[in-house]
């Protein structure tokens, strides 16, 4: 088996590919297609007679278990306002939260199959669940994205995955619900989120172009939150609520009850990292039935509404259906645009693993061809100063490069082992 991982990362302009990921996460299901088929035309004919290239509305899927540590970037993605605190000496603060904004954050995701690597720009979250019950909470993101990217994956060994460290997978015991304040009655045995944006791709592709040709809108922003409990006395005046409009024993005349919810996720290993989601008011339905000798449990079915207000970490008051509070130790989620030039060292040795000494080294951009030049030392080192973030070509001159061929330039200091072997001459 070789590499699958994902990768992601915010972008500073959107549709403009990042250099190298955040993170990458294992996960347990990758997609990511162009979503194109064929223009046919028969012409009167019972077989195909013609065929063009047809519109492509590239999607892409990840499904995996939520953590505390990768959490933030989709909540970033799915929502529009965020904000960072640094904790300094204690734990960083990241808030989300749903306001107005149709532009969302764009994101460029890498996604590997075993041989290969898709590069995918311009992602937009359209659609987020998270879903728990009995085992791992677990997470479904759906993108909308501009184009793609794919590259071969030379040396499995020398891929560089950049895993995150006490990256626990919240299980059911580490989360929690209050409803009205309160937690439930009941003891609830599942908790399901289910998030829309609802990107309206279709106007962002016309004349001139197969694909999206800018960032699309996201429209109205639905929120749907569904739990399941058992059936208590103190119950039935959620259920009244939720029936009648108020507590009572009839239905109201025109009474509709809305109520706050709020997840709580903590890490039984690691309580320092923390999340909470708050729904300042929601509306809400329940759904319950006798069966038999079952034991009754109660559904209670919410939708979020715009109306309410959460208390931000300055204590600053916002109008939302949703925020959420995230503390962990990792630092802002940014795009790239902070680091303006790099310093790349490279190692270069050949397949016997010798170094290749007192030999001329290119890397060039693979986007503006822009190169930069160095001559490898005694132990087969090399560095580049100032280089400009991105995507690189390395070229060793005698020798094929057979591991290391393409590098990604992210960060202010960069080093990559490359691996050659002579070119035979004819």
């Amino acid at each position: 088996m070789g590499i699958r991982v994902v990768g992601m990362k915010e972008e500073a302009r959107y549709g403009v590919a990042e250099s190298a990921p955040d993170f990458h996460q294992e996960v347990s299901k990758a997609k990511a297609s162009l979503n194109s088929t064929p223009n046919t035309k028969s012409s009167g004919s019972r077989m195909k007679k013609k065929a063009r290239a047809g519109v492509y509305k590239p999607t892409a899927n990840i499904e995996g278990e939520v953590d505390l540590k990768r959490i933030g970037h989709y909540l970033k993605a799915f929502l529009d306002n965020y904000h960072f605190t640094d904790g300094g000496s204690n734990p960083n603060v990241h808030e989300f939260w749903g306001g107005e904004n149709n532009k969302l954050s764009s994101f460029t995701l890498w996604v590997t199959f075993d041989i290969f690597e898709k590069t995918i720009v311009g992602s937009l979250l359209d659609n987020f669940k998270m879903e728990v019950s009995d085992e791992y909470m677990k997470f479904t993101a759906d993108f909308v994205y501009k184009t793609e990217e794919s590259d071969e994956i030379e040396n499995i060994e020398l891929y560089k995955v950049k895993l995150l460290d006490g990256d626990w997978a919240l299980m059911f015991y580490d989360v929690s619900v209050e409803i009205d304040e309160n937690a439930p009655p009941g003891i609830v045995s599942s908790f399901s989120f289910d998030g829309k944006n609802n990107i309206n791709v279709d106007k962002t592709i016309g004349l001139g172009s197969r694909g999206p040709q800018r960032k699309a809108a996201a429209q109205g922003r639905d929120i749907s939150i569904s739990f399941v409990s058992t059936l208590e006395r103190e119950t039935l005046e959620l259920i009244q609520k939720a029936e009648y409009g108020e507590v009572g024993t009839e239905p109201s005349e025109c009474k509709l009850c809305k109520i706050p919810l709020k997840l709580i996720c903590n890490v039984c290993e690691d309580t320092t990292d923390r999340l909470e989601i708050t729904f300042p008011e929601c509306i809400f339905a329940v759904d319950y039935e006798l069966s038999e000798a079952d034991e009754i449990e109660v559904t209670f079915n919410l939708d979020a509404m715009g109306t309410g207000y959460a208390t931000k970490l300055d204590g600053t008051r916002v109008l939302t259906d949703m925020y959420c509070r995230l503390v962990n130790d990792q630092p802002e989620i940014k795009s790239g645009e902070g680091v303006t030039s790099a310093t790349v060292r490279l190692t270069v040795k050949d397949d016997n693993n010798q170094p290749v000494a007192s030999n001329a080294v290119t890397i060039v951009n693979r986007v503006t061809d822009e190169s930069y030049e160095a001559t490898t030392g005694s132990a087969g080192g090399c560095s580049f100063n100032d280089v400009e973030p991105g995507r690189y070509d390395v070229i060793v001159e005698g020798y094929d490069v057979v591991a290391g061929s393409i590098i990604s330039v992210n960060d202010d200091e960069e080093s990559f082992d490359i691996t050659v072997e002579e070119i035979e001459e004819d």
